[in-house]
């Protein structure tokens, strides 16, 4: 569902409902009585996206990697010192380089994705609270056959994502219940073939496939709710070292979610990815909307 993009003049009074009732009661509103004062109604596409680097330890590549986890933010125009309400959603991307990586480790066909957090954070110009976006994933289904299943029938004494589940048959760790993602790959190992044009022939000699493109993980639409500074510009980016991430050292999957962090099963591992953050440059790497003052 998008907002209504209004002239100057709807624009006028889609902010001043926006603040009484906020963006998401305003979205609401314009499907059901149609476009504003007669106002046109086009979709309201993000007013800020960019990819923003994130920098990770996970607990199967022992270096830390960047990332580029794209956030897209929507909101109408910030005036001084009001109340506003912005909506956000992105991708979380884990990019080739490091799917490459686990191949070392591990061979990565799919994934079971078990937890994502991608912590939207304001970092300068308004005040608001945090906000937190998860998967957009909400089917659940067996390892083998993909019938549907429900993961509080889990077996809880098992490892996550290795439980067997009384949903799934055979009943056991090697078919879990879970959201899977599959990898982008490609099996054509031939000569000549597309492993050969990556030159990945190296990963289809250990797997019999290789890696050929990112990994997007889509993430479910969300919204906060802010009040403008006087002026400036306000900045929008992923939760910065303040937060406390683990990024000294490779986190345990057993360690809490992190404000920007991931669980997965992949193979016959259990995979904890913890990131954080950081921009020496955050008026040109951040997600920027200016304050109109009087």
């Amino acid at each position: 569902m998008r907002l209504p993009l209004p002239d100057d003049r709807c624009l006028r009074l889609g902010t001043d409902i926006s603040r009484g009732f906020g963006l998401p009661l305003l979205l609401t509103m314009s499907l059901m009585v149609g476009p504003l004062a007669g106002c046109a109604n086009p979709p309201l596409e993000p007013t800020g996206s960019k990819a923003i680097t994130v920098i990770c330890r996970n607990s199967i590549v022992g270096s830390p990697s960047l990332l580029d986890w794209e956030l897209r933010v929507t909101t109408l125009p910030i005036e001084s010192g009001e109340p506003f309400t912005a909506e956000f959603d992105g991708v979380a991307v884990f990019d080739e380089a490091f799917l490459d990586a686990a191949q070392l480790v591990v061979g990565l066909k799919e994934v079971n994705l078990i937890d994502l957090k991608a912590t939207v954070r304001v970092l300068e110009g308004a005040t608001g609270d945090d906000v937190i976006l998860t998967s957009e994933l909400n089917t659940y289904e067996c390892f083998s056959g993909g019938e549907e299943c429900d993961p509080v029938n889990d077996d809880v004494t098992g490892v996550p994502g290795r439980r067997s589940n009384t949903d799934c048959q055979p009943e056991e760790t090697t078919n879990p219940c879970g959201r899977f993602v599959p990898a982008p790959i490609s099996t054509d190992c031939d000569p000549g073939g597309v492993c050969a044009e990556l030159g990945k022939m190296g990963q289809c000699s250990d797997n019999e496939f290789c890696i050929t493109g990112d990994l997007r993980l889509e993430l479910k639409r969300d919204w906060g709710e802010y009040t403008a500074d006087s002026q400036g510009h306000v900045l929008f980016g992923w939760a910065d070292e303040s937060t406390g991430a683990p990024i000294e050292g490779p986190p345990t999957f057993e360690d809490p979610t992190g404000p920007l962090g991931v669980r997965l099963g992949v193979s016959i591992l259990a995979v904890a990815l913890e990131c954080v953050m950081r921009s020496d440059k955050p008026d040109e790497e951040l997600i920027s909307f200016p304050i109109q003052t009087p």
